[in-house]
């Protein structure tokens, strides 16, 4: 981190993500693993997160889903439902009910639809607003407290966390899909054989309950 050793960080990383492997299932080791990770990344100039986590991680959001959002913003592209979502689940401000992690594919279908209803194309920014948000700066914070280092971020990207009013917003989706998955979410909660049943699909939203049948009918035909 200090040296900016590229001989070095990579050994480190490919070290890292072989003890995640091992260590991955212990909620300390994989949030202060993800972050130094993330630094990482940030170091070299990857854009971020390759995918979406729908995990809390601590409390703030992980530098990799803040430098993904900015780069979404900054290419003028709208933030995909998934990512989003993400925000939600990541923000330590907000909560989800169970029904969000008790089948997340499910619960992510669900809310990519119900937000293409509230926010059809999606949520972009003017560039006027662009240039209101600050930049987005970085730091790692190791499991010491007595290492702490700012991260230089390769290129100017804005920083979008602080836009409430679009992730209350979605939030607010996330809170209706839960609500929506309840029924659903109660009968797999106690009956966990009859997930991808006809009998828990009819609770499922209408608009999504043919394709969790069929999902988890063909996941268990696989195995």
């Amino acid at each position: 981190m200090l040296d900016r050793s590229e001989t070095d960080r990579d050994v480190i990383v490919a070290e890292i993500e072989r003890l995640q492997g091992v260590f991955g299932a212990n909620r300390s080791f994989k949030s202060y693993s993800e972050r130094a990770l993330d630094a990482a990344k940030a170091l070299s100039g990857s854009v971020g997160l390759s995918e979406p986590s729908f995990q809390r991680d601590g409390y703030e959001l992980p530098l990799g889903l803040r430098i993904a959002l900015g780069r979404f913003v900054a290419n003028q592209q709208p933030i995909p439902a998934d990512w989003l979502l993400s925000w939600v689940m990541s923000d330590p401000q907000l909560y989800v009910r169970t029904p969000a992690t008790r089948d997340l594919t499910l619960f992510r279908e669900v809310f990519a639809l119900r937000w293409e209803r509230a926010k059809p194309g999606g949520v972009t920014f003017s560039d006027a607003q662009v240039a209101r948000f600050p930049k987005l700066k970085g730091a790692y914070r190791a499991a010491s407290n007595t290492f702490n280092v700012t991260l230089a971020i390769g290129d100017s990207l804005p920083d979008v966390s602080g836009a409430r009013q679009v992730i209350n917003k979605a939030h607010k989706v996330a809170l209706e899909c839960c609500e929506e998955l309840d029924a659903y979410s109660r009968l797999i909660g106690r009956r966990p054989d009859l997930k991808g049943s006809i009998a828990a699909g009819s609770l499922a939203p209408s608009d999504s309950r043919a394709a969790c049948i069929a999902r988890d009918t063909l996941a268990g035909l696989s195995v």
